[in-house]
């Protein structure tokens, strides 16, 4: 683990900002002349967990988030819709698909741990900053045979590890190789 902190992105009835979900750090440092005034520029807001589904937990709780490093870290990756990680690759965690309401801006999809952690300082108002939704496959052009409609998506953070074996026999470069 790097660091952990709280999930932010913009806000969720906003029509600029950035598209992804940052992760703030929990001890964090200021730029040398900045200004506490309002600016209205790009504001970020924290994010919250709102239920939508049967498989929802901590409605209205702040969202935490965790950076983390791995030893194999070219090798870390998402499967979208899985529990677990296939290809002889490490589940790293499970969780599932979150990301902003469908009539709501776009926002990233990222995978969020089952548990759905809220940072030390969460309040349970609803301030409507960025917003969690569980996400589900909708019919059409997707494949329903594989994915009925509206059942709640998991996914899964995959790693593998490569060992001597594999690099002697080609499928991978050593990590400080030129």
């Amino acid at each position: 683990m790097l660091y952990e902190g709280f999930m932010a992105s913009g806000h969720s009835g906003h029509r600029g900002s950035g598209a992804n979900t940052l992760c703030m750090h929990n001890d964090p440092e200021f730029p040398p002349g900045y200004s506490s005034g309002n600016q209205d520029g790009n504001l970020l807001y924290g994010m919250e967990y709102l239920n939508t589904g049967a498989l929802d937990l901590n409605h209205k709780g702040d969202a935490a988030c965790v950076v983390c490093e791995h030893d194999s870290a070219s090798n870390v990756f998402t499967q979208w819709g899985r529990v677990t990680c296939s290809n002889n690759y490490r589940t790293e965690y499970s969780g599932l698909i979150m990301s902003s309401y469908y009539s709501q801006h776009k926002g990233e999809s990222v995978c969020v741990d089952l548990k759905r952690a809220t940072h030390p300082r969460s309040s349970s108002t609803h301030d409507s900053g960025g917003l969690l939704y569980t996400s589900e496959m909708i019919a059409g052009a997707s494949d329903e045979y594989l994915y009925a409609p509206h059942n709640e998506l998991a996914c899964a953070v995959c790693s593998r590890h490569f060992d001597a074996c594999d690099v002697c026999s080609g499928l991978k470069a050593p990590l400080d190789a030129p």
